[in-house]
């Protein structure tokens, strides 16, 4: 059995730079890692075809699974006819703009990969991976990169200075990331097409080159926030209480509607965590990693 963690993400910044004529978006978008994770476990598996299992019942077993996609898609590639076994352990909130299940999936393929004595390399398991979920490539990859396209274009960035990064989700809410598109679509289309008012992203690729966590938190942006936050009143309810407790700046993550909250002090994380919590939230003390 092979056992992988599945890494979720966070955006620094988050902007579209314009609609496509086949319906997808292109964004500017910094990711970024964090220490919140699945657990993925992987077996070869007496019985033909893939099965999964987790422990989660909100999470679909079915080949409609992100992850049942992947391994379809290694074993197709490799040939592959053996029954496979994938076990999921969920810890990252659902629906909640963290790539749960894009980090689940690039989990598998490096399983699979790993379980087969590592036939592909990283860069053959991205360009599976980019043909089952936008954010699957970054997950493989991890750490702090710069993305661009429809999330396939992934450039190295330097590492963020160390800080604790408090992520939260209230579990009585969730968005859908299509949804999400076409109400900012609504709000950004006009008579002469989409116009979206780009922000600036040179900022943060300066602020994140000299280290400044200041400078990096005043640059941060999400374009989600206008579409998610009036319908999701626990996205601002949850900024508030971050700014309370002393976040530097606290931001909505991907599509939302989990939010995050930068602090230099892990105590006033922790509190924050803590209340949070007690609020019903899911939450987690998290850090910055490199993959």
């Amino acid at each position: 059995m092979i056992e992988k963690k599945a890494y979720a993400k966070i955006n620094l910044f988050l902007d579209i730079e314009n609609l496509r004529n086949d319906g997808y978006h292109n964004i500017k978008s910094i990711m970024q890692t964090v220490d919140w994770y699945d657990t993925i476990q992987v077996e070869k598996n007496k019985t033909d075809g893939i099965k999964i299992i987790c422990d989660d019942k909100k999470i679909p077993t079915d080949s409609s699974n992100i992850v049942f996609r992947a391994a379809k898609a290694f074993m197709n590639e490799l040939e592959i006819n053996e029954g496979i076994l994938i076990n999921i352990k969920k810890n990252i909130p659902i629906s909640a703009g963290m790539a749960g299940g894009s980090a689940d999936g690039a989990a598998t393929l490096e399983a699979l990969n790993e379980l087969y004595s590592f036939p592909l390399t990283p860069e053959q398991l991205v360009d599976i991976g980019k043909n089952i979920g936008a954010d699957i490539p970054f997950c493989i990859l991890g750490g702090t990169k710069k993305i661009s396209g429809i999330g396939e274009i992934i450039e190295d960035c330097p590492q963020i200075p160390k800080c604790y990064i408090v992520c939260a989700k209230m579990t009585d809410s969730g968005v859908s990331t299509p949804q999400a598109y076409r109400e900012l679509d609504n709000i950004y289309c006009d008579f002469v097409g989409y116009n979206y008012n780009k922000k600036n992203y040179d900022g943060i690729i300066s602020a994140i080159d000299e280290k400044n966590i200041d400078k990096i938190c005043e640059h941060m942006f999400n374009i989600f926030e206008e579409a998610i936050a009036v319908e999701h009143s626990s996205v601002n309810k949850i900024k508030t209480l971050m700014k309370k407790h002393g976040a530097i700046k606290s931001m909505m993550s991907g599509s939302g509607p989990s939010v995050f909250g930068i602090f230099t002090d892990k105590e006033r994380a922790t509190a924050l965590c803590d209340e949070l919590i007690k609020k019903g939230a899911k939450a987690k003390v998290c850090v910055p990693i490199s993959k």
